[in-house]
């Protein structure tokens, strides 16, 4: 892409500083992602951290399994949501060296994170020009907010942003002649990034499609049978294909979370539409996207509402478009990663707007929008003194980031004591073979990850002769409950009727809010209170 702004030569003090640049953001990132290493998995969105974790401890245990088990929702344990190839990974790592699991998977995340780099630096080769550019387009996916927090955690996100990046990097390749292979490349790494996370996946369609038929324009012209012929085969290959495979995995998940009563209840097949694409309301409501903007975490400063937040990086957003407004080839890079970074949450409206990890695939697009602005002041020819002032401002918008990242995900690396204290208690009065019931924490797998014992999860404190409840208590055939754990207070009837039904003890454990009751005759009573 040619910018009428950047000469054409790169002055020796650009690539200079774009490399010590970059150089420095990657020192930052490492060390930010180092801090806290040896901490539970604890804080922002824990839940879906330790049910990644979990499914990858039962595979340590047991061995690696397509149906893996999350054992959380009473029998039969498993109950898949993603493709395991991020679980196999771990999992066989710490089965190979004995490595502890929690960093393991911390590893490979940030592993997976960092071989994303070299890919996204030649796929913004299709944005600008020359290296000193793409350095400086690195610099801003390294200090968002984002991508300094959700790589070392225990999540898929990384993985499936790796191959929906080496999917769309063979993709574009495939309309080379010498690339005999990429098409096919294309398709399997399109079909694993669907399988792992379609949601990842779906975020690079866009970018797919434009490369390819962009070019095709451009192309000498062609009878109309072998065009035809030639969109129609790198379709099916790059388009048709990984949808049938991810559609086969998605329908072979479903059949094995329908085994389980209380899968059924949560997860039931089909009808998870409103929770995934959310509704027209919310794809219209000015309150969604305002939620949009504030998870992708750009601007934050303490005491602000949401909303507050939100139009800070509005207004961030529309700077950025401003600086590039003169140069007509970074608007429309600038538009193609707007929309880009739009079109999933657009689609996922729900997810987007829920969960602020889902911007971990389209983020790239939005860290692009806001280099490439700032490219604008690069570019130009200045002189003397005034070749400081893209320096500067380039420093002061990647400090504000990092200062944003602090502010807002650095309170979620505090050790959680109460977690690790609970779990203590149930790990200690329980045996490893035990199911334990549990009230007041959803299906939050928190406590049975570090606890290390099966679950009977009720996030809707069902009677227990409901018949959903009995079908998952009579599924536990000859592993009865042996313990159970509430979180606050119940009322007595609650209490009796468990206690009774299930052969507990009437004098629980007590810790942190939560209090343990186990069967009689296994452990000595303790007054509530105490552990």
């Amino acid at each position: 892409m040619d910018h009428p702004g950047l000469v054409k030569s790169s002055p020796r003090w650009r690539v200079g500083w774009t490399s010590l640049l970059l150089g420095a953001c990657l020192l930052l990132h490492l060390t930010t992602s180092l801090v806290g290493w040896d901490r539970p998995l604890v804080g922002h969105h824990v839940f879906r951290q330790t049910q990644t974790a979990l499914s990858t401890y039962t595979m340590v245990q047991d061995g690696l399994k397509l149906d893996y088990e999350t054992p959380i929702l009473g029998k039969p344990w498993a109950i898949p949501l993603e493709f395991p190839l991020f679980q196999w990974a771990v999992a066989g790592t710490c089965r190979l060296f004995g490595s502890p699991l929690d960093p393991t998977g911390k590893a490979f995340s940030l592993l997976f994170f960092y071989a994303c780099l070299p890919l996204l630096h030649l796929l913004f080769g299709h944005l600008v020009r020359e290296r000193w550019e793409r350095d400086l387009l690195l610099c801003f996916v390294l200090l968002t907010p984002n991508y300094l927090h959700w790589p070392r955690t225990f999540l898929i996100e990384s993985l499936a942003l790796l191959l929906s990046l080496l999917y769309l990097h063979s993709a574009l390749r495939a309309r080379d002649k010498n690339a005999l292979g990429a098409p096919w490349l294309a398709a399997l790494f399109g079909c694993l990034a669907g399988m792992v996370k379609v949601t990842t996946w779906a975020a690079f369609l866009l970018p797919c499609a434009l490369g390819l038929l962009r070019p095709m324009a451009s192309d000498p012209p062609a009878p109309r049978r072998e065009r035809v012929l030639k969109v129609l085969r790198l379709g099916t290959l790059l388009f048709l294909l990984p949808l049938l495979a991810t559609s086969l995995w998605t329908h072979h998940a479903e059949e094995v979370r329908a085994l389980n009563p209380l899968s059924r209840e949560f997860m039931p097949p089909g009808a998870m539409g409103d929770w995934i694409y959310g509704t027209l309301s919310q794809k219209i409501s000015l309150g969604t996207w305002t939620r949009v903007l504030f998870n992708t975490h750009l601007f934050s400063l303490p005491s602000l509402p949401e909303g507050a937040k939100a139009g800070g990086i509005l207004a961030l957003l529309l700077l950025a478009g401003a600086l590039a407004y003169r140069s007509l080839p970074l608007r429309r890079a600038q538009a193609f990663c707007l929309a880009a970074f739009l079109l999933p949450p657009l689609v996922f409206t729900n997810l987007y707007a829920v969960h602020d990890y889902y911007q971990f695939a389209n983020g790239v697009f939005l860290a692009a929008f806001l280099g490439l602005a700032f490219l604008s002041l690069w570019g130009r020819p200045w002189k003397g003194a005034w070749k400081a002032l893209p320096i500067i401002g380039t420093l002061v918008l990647l400090g504000g980031l990092y200062g944003s990242y602090l502010l807002h995900f650095q309170p979620f690396r505090e050790p959680g004591t109460a977690i690790a204290s609970v779990s203590e208690m149930v790990r200690t009065r329980t045996q490893p073979e035990d199911v334990i019931l549990y009230y007041g924490m959803s299906w939050n797998p928190s406590i049975p990850y570090y606890a290390q014992r099966r679950a009977l999860m009720d996030p809707l404190e069902l009677p227990l002769d409901d018949p959903r409840m009995k079908a998952a208590l009579e599924a536990l055939g000859k592993d009865p409950i042996q313990a159970m754990l509430i979180t606050g207070w119940r009322s007595q009837e609650f209490l009796r009727e468990r206690i009774e039904r299930f052969g507990l003890g009437f004098d629980p454990f007590y810790d942190a809010g939560c209090f343990l009751f186990v069967r009689r005759g296994r452990w000595p009573t303790s007054p509530a209170g105490k552990n």
